[in-house]
């Protein structure tokens, strides 16, 4: 185990299937962490925008 400042990950990857490689299935889930990562901001952004909008009083959230 690298110490906590060198920036270094080790990953081990196992499959359970022939038919798929481990690189398609690590590039498929990278994929897939990207788009969640997408729907999470885009969601947080509306709800935030929402929340302005509906607490729209001069207070100290209008800065953020």
């Amino acid at each position: 185990m690298p110490h906590p400042l060198i920036h270094l990950v080790r990953l081990k990857l196992q499959t359970n299937s022939s038919a798929v490689s481990p690189i398609e299935v690590l590039s498929a889930a990278i994929e897939d962490l990207g788009n969640e990562t997408d729907y999470l901001t885009e969601n947080a952004t509306d709800a935030i925008a929402k929340w302005k909008k509906e607490n729209a009083s001069g207070g100290v959230m209008d800065q953020f």
